[in-house]
Order: structure tokens, then C-alpha cells, then sequence
């Protein structure tokens, strides 16, 4: 196999030797250069800012309205809670008081009653006939 050579002449040897020096020109994409050469679009800019902060208002407002809610059933839980605790304490300390009193108190008033009762004579007369008198008196 033989090579062959052409004789070029020297206007074109120049002129592929200038276009392998020069850089190439970078692509153009053309919506990347549409983009680019157009104004931003502020009122699609502005109605989603709004939309977002209307997002976060009503957002607080119903994050606002269940805490209140669960805020007040806690309390109503509370309330009940602490009702009961407290009939509980004032039962005990009823039972407790009551206890103390029928152990020191109460002999001593029932002792005093039934003493008045078997002295209705006021005397040395029998105490059973004057209190079926005062009884007949009474009514």
C-alpha cells in the first residue's frame, strides 16, 4: 500500500492552520439564553410569596385553636383530678375528726345527758315518777 500526497498550496495550508488555532465557540442553548434575556417575573413572584405567608397564617391559627382546645381539656382534667383528691382528703379528715371526737367528746356529753335524766327529781324523790310527770306535763 502506497501513500499518496496531493500538493496543497500554500493559501490553504494557512487557512487550516489558523482554524486549528482559533477556540471554538461555546454552544448557545437557546432557552438558557431566552431566560437569561428576560425580566423575572415579579407579580408570579409576589402572589407566592403571598400564598406562603397565607399558608403559615391559617397554619398558627389552627395550630392556635388545637392547643386552646387541648389546653382546656387538660385543665378540665385537672379539675376533676384535683376535685376528687381533695373529697378524698376531706373524707379521711371527717372520719379522723369524728373518730378523735366520739373517743374524748362524746362520753363525756352522753354521761352529762344521762345524768340530767336520773336527776329530773331534783330531790330525794324518785327520779322515774318525776320524769313520767315532766313526760305527762310535756304532752
Amino acid at each position: 500500500m502506497r501513500l499518496t500526497t496531493s500538493a496543497i498550496d500554500a493559501e490553504m495550508c494557512e487557512r487550516f492552520v489558523s482554524a486549528a488555532s482559533r477556540a471554538c465557540p461555546a454552544p448557545v442553548n437557546e432557552v438558557a439564553a431566552k431566560v437569561q434575556s428576560q425580566p423575572p417575573e415579579w407579580d408570579a413572584l409576589a402572589n407566592s410569596f403571598a400564598s406562603l405567608s397565607s399558608a403559615f397564617a391559617w397554619g398558627s391559627i389552627w395550630l392556635a385553636t388545637v392547643a386552646i382546645i387541648a389546653a382546656a381539656g387538660w385543665g378540665y382534667i385537672v379539675k376533676r383530678w384535683a376535685e376528687d383528691e381533695a373529697r378524698k382528703a376531706a373524707a379521711e379528715s371527717v372520719q379522723k375528726h369524728m373518730e378523735k371526737w366520739l373517743a374524748e367528746e362524746a362520753p363525756q356529753i352522753i354521761r352529762k345527758n344521762v345524768e340530767l335524766l336520773n336527776n329530773t327529781s331534783l330531790g330525794q324523790n324518785d327520779d322515774a315518777e318525776a320524769a313520767d310527770e315532766m313526760g305527762k306535763e310535756a304532752g
